[in-house]
Parts: structure tokens; sequence; C-alpha cells
């Protein structure tokens, strides 16, 4: 064999390995396009996931401060409609009820679906998703205590419960509530 027909072989050998690194980098190129695309798809979402959850906070506040125009609530809520809010692990609420007709308003500000469920009561909300809300009507309550909690697997378990309680509303005037 001559040395030019073993150079020319050896310069193919060199450019077809060329060719195959360059295939592979571009390969790797595209995988770390289509993993920067992912990235930033779930920091979009994420990102949406913190908008809604910083203003359901914001208007919750405005609602509760009484800022909204209507009477911030006091230890018994003045009707039986009850805002709670659920997030990981928590039912939070002023969860005093006057007897009678008792509504919760319930928004999911979690990252997670929850629901509710009245231990005693028989009644439960479907699984609410993220940013989710609904209502549960507990029905006419007597006063008393009434066990909240969220029944999906593992939730009650980390703490997820709470306790609504059900009483007459203290009057500030009334000589024997002061004592």
């Amino acid at each position: 064999m001559s040395d030019s027909a073993a150079t020319t072989r050896e310069t193919e050998r060199d450019q077809s390995q060329t060719e195959q690194q360059g295939s592979s980098s571009s390969t790797d190129v595209e995988r770390s396009t289509m993993t920067g695309e992912t990235f930033f798809a779930a920091l979009k979402d994420g990102a949406l996931v913190l908008f809604a959850l910083f203003f359901g906070v914001v208007a919750l506040g405005i609602k509760s401060s009484g800022l909204d125009g209507t009477e911030a609530a006091g230890p018994v809520a003045s009707s039986g409609i009850i805002d709670v809010i659920l997030y990981e692990f928590v039912i939070e609420g002023n969860l005093v009820a006057p007897p009678g007709e008792v509504v919760l308003e319930i928004v999911n500000v979690g990252s997670v679906d929850h629901n509710v469920v009245g231990r005693t009561l028989e009644r439960r909300t479907p699984d609410i998703q993220p940013i989710g809300s609904t209502t549960l009507s507990l029905g006419v309550l007597e006063p008393g205590d009434y066990e909240l909690f969220c029944d999906i697997s593992g939730h009650e378990e980390s703490g997820m419960v709470a306790t609504l309680t059900v009483t007459e509303p203290v009057e500030l005037d009334d000589p024997e509530a002061s004592g």
C-alpha cells in the first residue's frame, strides 16, 4: 500500500471520528435545550402558584381586616358562613360560628389537593385542587365542638385537623360576659 493511500485512509478515519463527535455534541445540545425548556416550564408553573397564593393571602387579609367595606369578624362570626383556608397540613380560619345553619367557604391555597370532612357530621367536600375553592353546608348545628379534617392519605396524621366551635355570641353589653 502506498504512503498516499495510507494517508488518505487516516484522513478519512479522522474525519469520520470528528463527524461522530460532532453529531453526539449536537445531540447533547438538543438534550440540554429540552432540559432548559422543561426547567422554564416548571419555573413558570411555580411562579403562577406563588402569584395566586400571594393574592389569595392578600385578599383574605383585606377581607378579615374590614378594608373591603365589611366589618372585621369578631370572635363569633355574625352569620353561619365561615371562611376556611387549606394549605399543607393546615385548616385555618375563624372557626367559631353561631348556632344554626353553618356553611364553610373553603379555598385551597396549598400546592396539593385537600378536602374537608366533618367527622361526626357525615359531610365532606370533594378533593379541592390547588387554588381551587368550594362550599360545604354542614346543616343546622347546635352549640358544641365539631372536628374537621382532611382525609387525603397522610394529611390528618400530619396535623390537618381543626375544631369548629358553635357557640352563642357574647354580647359586649352583657354584665355576665364581663365577669
